[in-house]
Parts: C-alpha cells; sequence; structure tokens
C-alpha cells in the first residue's frame, strides 16, 4: 500500500507496506499527519530560528512470526536546500524498541526506531525540525519522507 501526500514547503509522506492484508494480525506501519514547516523568524545577527512539528502520529503492529522489525526514513528524490536541514524523532511505540533520534534526513534511509519487538496497533508521535542556516537564502517548495518497516538484523 503507497500512500502519498504532497505538502508546502518541506515536507511530505510517502508510506509503504508490502504486506498483503490477511486473516492473521499483520506486520504494519501506519503514518497519518500533514506537517507545513515555514521558518519565518530570526534575531538581526543570529542564526533563523528553528521550527518543530509534532502533529504527525504513527501506529506499528508486529506479529511475533516476523521478528525484530525497524523503522528507517528519508527524504525522496530531492536533498534538502543546501545550508537546511530535517531531522525527526520518532516516540517509541509501548512495546519498546531502540530510539535513533534526532535524525538528520537525507536521501539514504537511515533507522529512526530499531529492534521493534511484537506489538499490536502501538502508537507514536513524529517529531519534525526545520532548521537552516542565514546562509540558506530564500528557498520553497516541498520534500517527501518515505517512512518504511524492515526486518531488523
Amino acid at each position: 500500500m503507497k500512500i502519498t501526500r504532497a505538502l508546502p514547503i518541506v515536507l511530505g509522506l510517502l508510506l509503504s507496506s508490502s504486506r498483503p492484508a490477511t486473516a492473521q494480525p499483520t506486520t504494519v506501519l501506519k503514518v497519518s499527519g500533514s506537517p507545513t514547516m515555514t521558518i519565518n523568524t530570526a534575531v538581526p545577527g543570529t542564526q533563523p530560528t528553528a521550527v518543530t512539528d509534532a502533529s504527525t502520529t504513527y501506529t506499528v503492529s508486529v506479529k511475533q512470526t516476523d521478528g525484530l522489525q525497524h523503522i528507517t526514513a528519508q527524504i525522496g528524490v530531492l536533498p534538502m536546500p543546501a545550508n537546511t536541514t530535517l531531522s525527526i524523532t520518532m516516540a517509541l511505540p509501548s512495546a519498546g524498541g531502540t530510539g535513533f533520534g534526532p535524525v538528520t534526513l537525507s536521501l539514504t534511509p537511515q533507522i529512526v526506531i530499531g529492534n521493534i519487538p511484537k506489538v499490536s496497533g502501538s502508537s507514536g508521535s513524529i517529531t519534525y525540525t526545520f532548521s537552516a542556516t542565514a546562509a540558506a537564502g530564500v528557498v520553497s517548495g516541498q520534500r517527501f519522507v518515505t517512512f518504511t518497516l524492515v526486518a531488523g538484523a
């Protein structure tokens, strides 16, 4: 299943799950929310003030037979504009796991939560932080973030 949401400025979501729906509990990752982030505050002589958005949530379910799972995140096709960064922190699911946040996103998938054991429908928040230096100048556009649930090593 793929769901795509285009969002202005920095961020969108591309969610993917390659597991088919079955009558048994399945291993799935669902993400909801559509944050829009704009940096518009800076004190003269200092760097712009980063903005944070924690309105996005995720829900994860892992079957016992699927073993430990990891959630990875990456920016889609285009890198962030020069002198800007987008990082995320994901709250751990109720069953636990290993948090790696905040993680600065790039075009390469990075683990944001690892070693997620069996859990049924546990939800958590995703906090995005968008920052830029004065050297970034005026930039606009949108970026897509891909979250993927993958088997642990």
